[in-house]
């Protein structure tokens, strides 16, 4: 991927009060015309979650958000309009080697996406929308240690079995204050290291 479209609100209001301002609407509708078009056109049926922020309880319809978490497009463009309102949760959403979308500033999304797809997008335009275009690329997301699975009731099963007194066991699930949650399990745990 080699070309960067950032996509903000035309508008100084909405920049500066995002889904307070009375255009923000018109504003939304453009942004999710243009990601749902990026998304058809680099052919992504599911975009991978990563880098997931959460600072408050996820809302229902997010519930099973977690990194690596696939999501289909109208969730990926939701979840895009709810970073650029300001209301999170916050993410990268990928379909690796064809389109990353992140969050930007005041409103803005950025859109990492191949050549081909941004020859595709370069005739939209819109009344409440800004668009400029990069030669970038974004920057390489590293895990030392990726987690491949959701820890799960049989996890949990798992840890009860090897224990003989009370462990607690924390899972990251995503960055922020409410990115973890807590397992207790009575017993002796052993690591891999051990």
């Amino acid at each position: 991927m080699s070309k960067e479209l950032i996509i903000g609100p035309r508008s100084e209001r909405v920049r500066e009060e995002l889904a307070e301002a009375a255009a923000w609407s018109a504003y939304a509708a453009e942004l999710r015309e243009v990601l749902g078009a990026a998304i058809e056109k680099s052919g992504a049926d599911l975009l991978e979650v990563s880098g997931l922020l959460v600072s408050e309880p996820l809302p229902e319809e997010h519930r099973g958000l977690r990194n690596g978490a696939e999501v289909r497009p109208p969730q990926a463009i939701g979840l895009a309009e709810g970073m650029a309102a300001g209301r999170g949760p916050y993410c990268q959403l990928a379909a690796p080697g064809r389109l990353q979308i992140e969050s930007g500033w005041d409103g803005a999304v950025h859109l990492y996406t191949t050549p081909a797809v941004a020859a595709d997008l370069a005739g939209f335009h819109g009344e409440g929308v800004t668009f400029l275009w990069r030669h970038a690329a974004p920057e390489p997301i590293e895990v030392s240690d990726p987690v491949d699975a959701v820890a799960d009731a049989g996890f949990w099963a798992r840890v009860a079995e090897v224990s003989e007194r009370l462990t607690l066991v924390c899972e990251r699930w995503a960055y922020g204050a409410q990115g973890c949650r807590w397992g207790v399990a009575r017993g002796q745990w052993e690591t891999p290291d051990e």
